[in-house]
């Protein structure tokens, strides 16, 4: 009996050892930084398609629509805080009021050799925004 108490108290030692060891070896990691969507349209009441459009326009690790300051809004979620931001430009060949957003990406891909394209209102405005990976 004294036997297992002493195997027992032994492989308590080593386990507390382990745990000691790795949580003072480890490094910490950067947070995940979010930011608001750069290319969302609108109120964000779908998740899903939040989490889609951050990732494949936006390069992000994923995406989710909540709610600040009443609104809800899609947030993209990225590793670093030093994730590169899309350059967005009025698009220069819409013209007229932007009230559809797949017409505006088409546009802003085939016309303007951007990345993407979305219906934002600025200014009391809706209007078709280009947006690029690289500087404007």
């Amino acid at each position: 009996m004294a036997f297992m108490v002493m195997k027992s108290a032994s492989f308590l030692a080593l386990v507390v050892f382990v745990f000691a060891v790795i949580s003072t070896t480890t490094t910490p990691v950067e947070g995940i930084c979010e930011r608001a969507s750069q290319t969302w349209s609108g109120s964000c009441r779908n998740t899903g398609g939040c989490n889609n459009q951050c990732k494949t326009w936006e390069k992000a690790r994923n995406g989710a629509c909540h709610t600040r300051n009443g609104k809800k809004m899609c947030f993209c979620y990225f590793n670093t805080c030093s994730a590169a931001r899309l350059c967005e430009r009025a698009s220069q060949t819409w013209s007229g009021s932007c009230r559809n957003t797949q017409g505006c990406d088409r546009q802003c891909k085939n016309w303007e050799d951007a990345a993407h394209g979305a219906c934002h209102t600025r200014n009391g405005k809706k209007m078709c925004f280009c947006y690029f990976g690289r500087n404007c």
